[in-house]
């Protein structure tokens, strides 16, 4: 098992690290009676220092959120994780001079990329727009295709694609929905 310094206070205190997955990580400790739920702290991964908060805590187990950047230097594995979404969405596929619109079941989202199904068949590695509601804002991204299932029984087919370019409003709301939906499950 890995661990982790959490600084509180000027006092540090290991803790063992269950999971990470994506901006939360779960820890343990032996005693979680000396944190209080949303104060911030300090984690040191070797050489590195994050900043982050408690946002949960679970009997021994804290749940930390460390946002993203750029610069992170975190030196465990980092997951992007799937949330289920259930929404309807669209796709604009612009052939030739006319746009067609394909109305779309999402299924899950991540940071990085969506799953949907379709009744039409679309093309692998190909550049789509796609328009799905995620709380109470509509986002309308590019996405790439990269893999495709056709499932028989429901004679549909199930894609899943990255993102390609989203802009910071996208990016907010997609971040800002999968964190509740880590918050409500964990």
């Amino acid at each position: 098992m890995e661990y982790i310094t959490i600084v509180k206070s000027q006092k540090s205190v290991q803790a063992a690290l269950f999971a990470i997955e994506g901006e939360i990580l779960n820890v343990i400790v032996k005693d979680p009676t000396f944190f209080i739920l949303g104060e911030e702290v300090e984690c040191r991964f070797g050489d590195s220092r994050e900043n982050g908060s408690i946002v949960k805590k679970d009997d021994y187990n804290l749940y930390l959120y460390i946002p993203f950047h750029k610069d992170q230097k975190i030196p465990f594995k980092r997951t992007s994780i799937r949330c289920p979404i259930h929404e309807q969405g669209v796709i604009k596929l612009i052939e030739t001079n006319m746009v067609k619109i394909l109305r779309v079941e999402i299924l899950d989202i991540s940071s990085k990329g969506i799953a949907f199904y379709s009744d039409t068949k679309l093309a692998i590695n190909q550049l789509y727009i796609i328009s799905f509601p995620i709380s109470s804002e509509p986002i309308q991204c590019k996405v790439i295709i990269k893999n495709e299932i056709a499932e028989e029984k429901t004679h549909k087919y199930r894609y899943g694609c990255l993102f390609e370019g989203l802009n910071k409003h996208a990016i907010y709301h997609i971040r800002r929905y999968i964190l509740n939906a880590q918050l409500i499950t964990i």
